[in-house]
C-alpha cells in the first residue's frame, strides 16, 4: 500500500492511500504515537497525524487470521517403530 501526503499544516500532516480490498479498517502507527489508533471502517482513506514522528504507517487489517479459546487439544503423536510389524 502507498501512502501519499494529501495536505500538511505546521503541525499535522494528512496521508492518503487506495482502498485496501478486502480490509475490514485500518491502524495507524507513529514513531512518536504512543498508542496506535485504528477504524473498522474499510471506507476510509485517509488519516491526519500530528508532526514531529520521522515515519509514520498504515496497515490494513483483514479477517483472515483468526484465534479460538480455549485451544483444541493438540493431536497424539505416533513414532513409527523400528521394525514394520507391531511388538506382541
Amino acid at each position: 500500500m502507498q501512502l501519499t501526503k494529501v495536505a500538511e499544516t505546521s503541525s499535522t500532516i494528512t496521508l492518503g492511500w487506495d482502498a485496501v480490498p478486502d480490509a475490514i479498517g485500518y491502524r495507524f502507527t507513529a514513531e512518536r504515537l504512543a498508542k496506535p489508533s485504528h477504524t473498522w471502517n474499510p471506507e476510509v482513506d485517509t488519516v491526519k497525524f500530528s508532526k514531529g514522528s520521522s515515519w509514520y504507517k498504515v496497515e490494513a487489517l483483514s479477517a483472515e487470521q483468526t484465534g479460538v479459546y480455549p485451544p483444541p487439544a493438540p493431536s497424539p503423536t505416533f513414532f513409527p517403530s523400528t521394525t514394520l510389524y507391531p511388538e506382541v
